[in-house]
């Protein structure tokens, strides 16, 4: 069947392309929009990463990096310290530069 319908080759480039992201970002960045995860897991007891990128944007300014990305990183890393967890249900973005386009729902375990 080739690589075209591989779900192990779409996990191992989908993991690839994470880890690129992650590396492009700013520490600094980072630590900050790990700080924004731990507000909105304490705050919200469903959220996506919009909620994030406004925390970020509302009280870290001074925060930027080339690749925004990087936050599924970070959100990944967030889900493995048992912060919160991936759901099924998807809502649409506010943002404008993301176009309404579906965004993944997650759940706090910390509020």
């Amino acid at each position: 069947m080739g690589t075209l319908f591989n779900i192990e080759e779409g996990r191992k480039l989908r993991d690839i392309g994470i880890s690129r992201a992650d590396s492009g970002a700013h520490e600094y960045w980072k630590e900050c929009a790990f700080c924004a995860v731990m507000w909105v897991a304490t705050e919200m007891e469903e959220y996506t990463t919009d909620h994030i990128h406004q925390k970020l944007y509302d009280e870290y300014r001074d925060a930027e990096t080339p690749e925004l990305r990087a936050l599924g990183a970070v959100m990944r890393e967030a889900a493995k310290l048992g912060i919160h967890e991936l759901t099924e249900r998807r809502w649409k973005s506010e943002r404008a530069i993301a176009h309404r386009n579906p965004k993944s729902v997650w759940h706090s375990l910390v509020i």
